[in-house]
């Protein structure tokens, strides 16, 4: 999928996604606040070299949470 959201047992909420030529991860706290122990403001946003990207996610048995991807392209 292009984007994504996971929902991890302690109530918080990630969101994963193509944002231009970037990843981005956002994580809330269950009220919907930014999540500031991520990046100190909740987000992160990693370049990608070309336009088009999948990303997947995948939540560990300890209850940690995995977000990966690919692009690819010229």
């Amino acid at each position: 999928a292009s984007a994504l959201v996971i929902l991890p047992e302690d109530g918080r909420i990630v969101v994963a996604g193509k944002a231009g030529q970037a990843l981005a991860l956002l994580r809330l706290n269950p009220d919907g606040s930014p999540d500031v122990s991520l990046d100190f403001d909740g987000r992160i946003t990693l370049p990608l070299p070309v336009t088009g990207a999948e990303v997947t996610d995948l939540v560990l048995a300890d209850g940690k949470y995995l977000v990966g991807g690919f692009s690819g392209g010229a």
